[in-house]
């Protein structure tokens, strides 16, 4: 039975998946480095209140800390927005990965109908129509 794969016009090739590996690697150590600044900002911002809780500062250093608290939530949120474009170039790079793999696979599986073709018949017939 034929798997309706066509070795001539298909010519397989890792370097897509090397390639994607690449990136997911890549996307994996921006992940890393945006989680390690959202720790630092919320550490900050325990630190801020703790600090406020246990005295009664002057006023310019309660707005110091207040200033300091905004930023700190504007760089959380900008964080959980590339977080988010991350996430979803992953989820891109996952399903380029399993279609690569479905494709693989055809491959794979028409190279071995080959073989057993070429075995028993004595002879190659491949499928060039999709």
């Amino acid at each position: 039975e034929r798997t309706g794969f066509d070795l001539k016009s298909n010519a397989f090739d890792y370097s897509p998946l090397e390639k994607i590996i690449g990136e997911l690697n890549e996307v994996k150590a921006t992940m890393q480095t945006s989680n390690e600044g959202t720790e630092a900002i919320r550490q900050l911002l325990q630190a801020v209140r703790e600090q406020t809780a246990k005295q009664l500062p002057a006023p310019e250093l309660i707005a110091k800390a207040a200033e300091e608290k905004v930023r700190a939530e504007i760089k959380s949120e900008e964080q959980a927005k590339e977080l988010q474009v991350l996430q979803e170039e992953n989820d891109r790079l996952r399903n380029e990965i399993k279609l690569l793999q479905e494709y693989k696979e055809k491959a794979h599986r028409e190279l071995c109908r080959v073989r057993d073709e070429q075995k028993t018949i004595g002879k190659i017939k491949v499928n060039t129509e999709i």
